[in-house]
């Protein structure tokens, strides 16, 4: 699409890791488009590791949101679109961009 996602993680490793490099870090998830998030290591998709530069066990994630991944808004037209519902509710971000 061109585009590009940005995301502010809530992870201590992700946080510091950006910040040691100057405030942005890029990095892909451990899962398969539509698939589960890993965890663990030990539940990366095998054929994932040919296909990044590095990996850094932070060891066991927590549920944190539970099963929900991040909420993906499109926000490059007037009207912003919801992508894909996750953890942050559509009414809280609608909330937020009206400045609530």
């Amino acid at each position: 699409t061109g585009k590009i996602g940005i995301r502010i993680s809530s992870h201590p490793v992700a946080r510091a890791l950006a910040e040691a490099g100057g405030g942005l870090l890029t990095a892909t998830s451990a899962n398969e488009s539509g698939r589960p998030p890993c965890r663990a290591l030990s539940e990366m998709p095998e054929a994932l590791p040919a296909k990044v530069d590095a990996l850094l066990d932070a060891g066991t994630l927590g549920t944190g949101t539970g099963d929900l991944p991040s909420t993906i808004v499109d926000l490059t037209s007037a009207v912003p679109r919801l992508v894909r519902p996750g953890c942050i509710p559509w009414e809280i971000v609608e909330g937020v961009l009206r400045g609530e």
